[in-house]
């Protein structure tokens, strides 16, 4: 630092702008003797470079980090496949937590008699429905490993959660107030292999059909007024909306998504609808919810800690077989614990 000062005082014309050394003022600071006025200071050539070493001094540049290229993923490929649907539907972090949200109506389609009289109305929604699902996704040695948990809940037109329903719009009896049972389905795990891409522009939709036959865990004979028929029939139609972008930046273990979810299916049983050909349609739209459990709904996350707060997290391990509404129903029948009515 002395030398700096011994620069900056006698080299003013040539170097502007030095500043005072900050410790040359202090009191261990060595000082110079400016007492004899007549003469210059005479100055030890080994404290002070010229003008010129200075100049000529090279410039020492910041290091800087080079940019991190894109990655250039060919969907077509089966291990770049799987990364992107991993990254879109989950994440790449095994300990990340995804939350997807979705939010909607529900509608009851009923046949028109074939030979009664033409029928040209279609009845507006009967519920609204709202949930997510909650997962952590695990590489294994053949794919991606989803262990997930999810809640879904029954609203009323005005989105409150209501917990008694008139069954009158599809009751093939008499109609009666019947508790509801929302969705607690824990777990709901499968093992993910890729998914189909359709690249339009900039967008990537990844597109899923799951289409569902097979016996009914309520028979009819046991479960009459639970059960539309021995076979579990439904159809779930799944759109993930991705930006290429964010499936090719490297940096990004999760990337923004936005979803549309469509079920038609058999009435719930909670519904109490009875053997019927009748079906449900679910229409709903959400995405992903990159802050987790804490960007819910406040209703959503009111509900699960009031009621379920297991759900504010994905589960730890890996178990089987998975829970179905129709399950959990049977479940609550067959240990008594199903309500009897409500109010």
């Amino acid at each position: 630092m002395l030398r700096l000062s011994l620069v900056c005082s006698i080299l003013v014309s040539v170097l502007f702008g030095c500043a005072e050394d900050p410790i040359s003022n202090s009191p261990s600071a060595p000082q110079l003797d400016t007492s004899n006025t007549s003469d210059a200071p005479e100055l030890s050539t080994d404290l002070v470079e010229t003008a010129d070493d200075v100049a000529t001094e090279p410039d020492v540049q910041p290091e800087t980090t080079p940019p991190i290229e894109p990655l250039n993923l060919n969907l077509n490929n089966a291990q770049d496949n799987l990364y992107a649907f991993t990254k879109m539907r989950g994440s790449l972090d095994p300990e990340q937590e995804v939350v997807f949200y979705w939010t909607g109506s529900i509608f009851l389609a009923e046949k028109a008699a074939p030979t009664g009289p033409a029928v040209s109305e279609f009845p507006g929604p009967i519920l609204r429905f709202e949930g997510f699902n909650i997962a952590r996704f695990v590489p294994t040695n053949d794919g991606v490993r989803m262990i997930s948990r999810e809640i879904a809940v029954y609203q009323n037109q005005y989105g409150q959660i209501i917990d008694c329903w008139n069954n009158a719009p599809i009751s093939t009896g008499a109609p009666q107030n019947v508790p509801v049972i929302h969705v607690h389905n824990d777990p709901v795990n499968h093992t993910v292999y890729g998914g189909t891409p359709h690249e339009m522009g900039d967008q990537v939709v990844w597109t899923l059909e799951v289409m569902l036959r097979y016996p009914n865990p309520l028979p009819v004979n046991q479960y009459p007024l639970f059960s539309a028929s021995n076979t579990y029939e439904t159809a779930e139609l799944f759109n993930f909306y991705s930006m290429k972008n964010d499936l090719n930046d490297p940096t990004q273990d999760s990337v923004p998504v936005h979803i549309s979810w469509s079920r038609v299916g058999q009435p719930v049983p909670w519904m109490k609808a009875g053997i019927t050909d009748t079906k449900l349609i679910y229409h709903t739209y959400g995405r992903k919810l990159l802050g987790g459990f804490d960007e819910l709904p406040m209703n959503l996350q009111e509900y699960v800690i009031n009621n379920a707060p297991e759900y504010m997290t994905a589960p730890q391990w890996d178990e089987s077989p998975n829970v179905t509404s129709w399950k959990y129903v049977k479940k609550l029948i067959d240990t008594g614990k199903y309500p009897a009515s409500c109010q």
